[in-house]
């Protein structure tokens, strides 16, 4: 959809992050309680936020706090196991390609690539079955965005469910299944295969045809 279709909104309720006016949403048949974010992320839902510096990251913070902020319950026995938490993003660091100095390092001295990268590994980390990407290329270079590219479609070859909100069309074109049209805050068409054209999203996300 176009920017104010409201498909950041719909995928932010599904997280939990704002309320819902009517509607559910459901995990393995699960039914998830309105505006919970801590039981959205149990149920293994992941939202990558498409604001990377503003609520994706803690910008003050070093490369291994951000990456196991949302999952630190798991390393405190009750205090910071730091040895395993550094483990893990070293991890994340190597299979994700991380470009890095030392893992201490602030998140701020990366590049808008690599910074994208830690953010995915922050929700990788909490081992989801619905990852939600909201514009996850905005702001990077071609090189990062072809590496972010290959990582989605691993990830959905692996058995994730990778839900991709973006302004680009060869990104949906290149990645996605099935493309869901939003105009009005309403999904007005579920294209895949062939109906999935430039043409065809563009006359349902402008409002010519439904």
């Amino acid at each position: 959809g176009l920017v104010g279709s409201g498909r950041t909104e719909l995928n932010e309720a599904v997280a939990g992050l704002r309320p819902r006016a009517k509607g559910s949403v459901t995990v393995n048949d699960r039914p998830l309680p309105r505006r919970n974010p801590r039981a959205a992320v149990a149920a293994g839902i992941a939202y990558v936020s498409e604001d990377r510096r503003g609520a994706g990251l803690l910008m003050g913070m070093d490369i291994v706090q951000n990456t196991t902020i949302v999952s630190l319950p798991r390393y405190c026995h009750p205090f910071i196991d730091r040895a395993a938490e550094t483990a893990a993003t070293a991890a994340h660091v190597r299979d994700l390609s991380i470009k890095v100095g030392r893992l201490r390092d602030l998140i701020n001295t990366l590049s808008g690539g690599n910074q994208q990268k830690v953010a995915l590994a922050k929700w990788l980390e909490t081992q989801p079955r619905v990852l939600i990407l909201d514009e996850p290329t905005r702001g990077i270079d071609v090189g990062a965005k072809a590496e972010i590219y290959r990582l989605i479609k691993g990830l959905a070859e692996r058995g994730l469910a990778c839900v991709l909100i973006s302004s680009e069309l060869n990104e949906l074109l290149g990645l996605c299944h099935r493309i869901a049209v939003m105009r009005s805050g309403t999904i007005r068409a579920v294209l895949d295969g062939p109906s999935a054209t430039e043409q065809s999203i563009m006359q349902v996300a402008a409002g010519v045809t439904d």
